[in-house]
């Protein structure tokens, strides 16, 4: 066939050695033609099949297979299917979507990917910026685990929501916030008395946050009733339980020789009945106040810890210590040893430690004067911070 044919169709009938054959043109010769919309050539030096469009050449064939892995709705990759929508208000995981009509539809509108991902639905979801969509997040099934790069009308950050919370952000100046990184911080609600010569847990009771829900501040008070003492304690208010065994206990009675002093449950017998690792004077007009009053680490890793005491006016020349205690025994502390006149000195101290998931610590001080002393209350003064750093 030469020269100029113009059918009002062309039809080839099924058969062995019918095709159609397009006109197969060099770069070079291609944009020596004067083309005109509709013009469809193969071009030898791309090997790809081209048209002509708007005033301008482009390849056809990512119409059909681009992008390769995805060539239409329900479509599979290894077995994993995946959705594509062109229009996002109308996205539903797993239903088919609606025809695509041009190729920029579908460079600007792929919006789903669902069950790319074994075992677990995911999606792509568009945002309209300065007239054209962008992918801008990553979503689980049900939009509560995702990616995004703008939440907000240009906002240049990058978020991630976990389970429906902020989990992470990087800001536009590269400033890395771990929302839901553990961290915690407790201070004492009023002053508590330490007895001399002692090392005594300090009852902090009080928060500032937690942020993973770590330290344990539930402070519970009672007095106890008559025929206690020794290392039997009944709880007037009945408010001992058998999974108490391990807390700590106080004895919190204003100008009683054992004000302050502190142990622990070490059974819980019947009843309200308990039984304490060792007497510290409680007797039947005795107060006392019992509960953990520590962290307790979610996951392994390297913390910051800062321990601070804030101690009334004390005596010169004595020495007074803060203490955070793991798993029940000293572990960091600093001590300070008072110069010659009455002061109030505030003793603190700042240590990166590694911690294995449920190690916990607590925050103790040590009165080193012959008399009881106080320690005061207030984040500012006696409180126990902990991070986590790596």
């Amino acid at each position: 066939m030469s020269g100029t044919y113009s059918p009002d169709i062309v039809i080839i009938t099924d058969g062995a050695g019918h095709y159609l054959q397009l006109p197969q043109l060099t770069t070079a010769e291609r944009n020596a033609l004067t083309a005109v919309n509709g013009m469809v050539i193969y071009n030898s030096t791309t090997g790809q099949i081209e048209s002509y469009e708007n005033g301008a050449w482009g390849a056809i064939a990512s119409i059909i297979h681009a992008p390769t892995h995805i060539r239409g709705a329900a479509d599979e990759i290894d077995g994993d299917k995946v959705d594509i929508d062109w229009n996002p208000t109308n996205y539903v995981p797993g239903v088919a979507p609606a025809q695509v009509t041009s190729v920029d539809e579908l460079t600007a509108h792929l919006y789903g990917i669902d069950q790319a991902l074994a075992g677990s639905a995911a999606h792509a979801s568009t945002h309209d910026s300065g007239g054209s969509d962008q992918v801008h997040s990553i979503a689980d099934d049900d939009d509560d685990t995702k990616i995004q790069v703008e939440e907000g009308a240009d906002e240049d950050k990058i978020r991630m929501d976990v389970e429906g919370v902020e989990a992470f952000l990087l800001s536009d100046i590269g400033v890395l916030t771990l929302a839901k990184q553990s961290g915690a911080s407790a201070y004492l609600g009023a002053d508590q008395e330490i007895p001399p010569s002692a090392n005594t847990k300090v009852i902090l009771d009080s928060e500032d946050f937690d942020v993973q829900n770590e330290f344990d501040s539930t402070i519970v008070s009672s007095t106890a009733t008559a025929g206690t003492g020794g290392t039997t304690l009944v709880d007037s208010g009945a408010s001992f339980v058998a999974g108490d065994v391990g807390k700590a206990v106080w004895n919190t009675e204003v100008g009683d020789a054992d004000e302050g002093k502190a142990t622990t449950i070490a059974a819980y017998v019947s009843g309200t009945e308990v039984t304490l690792t060792a007497d510290i004077g409680i007797d039947n007009t005795d107060t006392y106040k019992y509960g953990y009053a520590r962290f307790t680490v979610k996951e392994a890793g390297k913390y910051m810890i800062g321990a601070c005491c804030g101690w009334g006016s004390v005596p010169g020349d004595k020495r007074y210590i803060t203490q955070v205690y793991k798993n029940g025994a000293s572990y960091r502390q600093a001590n300070q040893i008072t110069g010659s006149v009455v002061q109030s000195p505030i003793v603190a101290f700042a240590d990166v430690v590694e911690l294995e998931a449920n190690d916990y610590l607590e925050l103790w001080a040590y009165d080193g004067d012959a008399l009881m002393q106080r320690i005061r209350d207030g984040a500012s003064q006696t409180h126990l911070t902990i991070f986590k750093i790596g």
